[in-house]
């Protein structure tokens, strides 16, 4: 009877090392659970006449920004897009400018360019068309016309991926400010 009990125990505390074990390697290689969220928090005033620059290093490219510019709380992505920034610069007098960088696989467009750009394309009284040179690299610029306020994007190609590069706010007299941080970011553009 003795040994009877000892077996009984032996196997009882045998099973339940193996069910914690288990238990333990399921809860340690189970999937994560939370939420990530990015503090937002308020660009300064200064203008960005007097910013530095700070170098973006994403995945696939790197490009430098004033750093009078805030990270926008991120959105989710989904294909053709594999990449996204988004940045704000809040001025005092509350105009506001919106840095939004996508990058996007093309291969499947029978274009070879993104919708953002074939949508453009396809109103012509809406959108101008212009080709600029920054930093040795040529970018197909579409302008809207007729906003009141700056509003570019530009184009860059590089093998399957299409930056999408938009720079837009401000009003008529902070144009030539606009266009410099939209040459600046153009001329620091790498692909990796």
């Amino acid at each position: 009877m003795q040994k009877r009990t000892r077996l009984l125990i032996g196997i009882t505390s045998l099973i339940i090392l193996v069910l914690g074990g288990y238990m333990l390697i399921r809860y340690f290689n189970g999937p994560a659970t939370g939420t990530v969220q990015v503090p937002y928090t308020p660009p300064p005033t200064t203008s960005t006449k007097k910013a530095t620059y700070v170098t973006v290093d994403g995945t696939y490219a790197s490009f430098r920004i004033p750093n009078t510019f805030s990270a926008m709380p991120a959105e989710s992505i989904k294909y053709p897009t594999v990449e996204s920034f988004s940045y704000q610069y809040k001025q005092t007098a509350g105009s506001s400018w919106r840095l939004s960088i996508s990058i996007n696989n093309v291969s499947n467009a029978s274009s070879g360019q993104s919708t953002s750009y074939e949508l453009r394309a396809s109103k012509p009284n809406q959108y101008a068309l212009s080709s600029q040179t920054s930093g040795g690299k040529t970018y197909a610029v579409m302008t809207e016309t007729g906003t009141g306020q700056f509003s570019k994007v530009a184009y860059s190609k590089n093998g399957v991926y299409v930056a999408d590069i938009s720079l837009q706010g401000g009003s008529a007299d902070q144009e030539p400010e606009l266009q410099r941080v939209f040459d600046e970011l153009l001329a620091s553009w790498q692909w990796k």
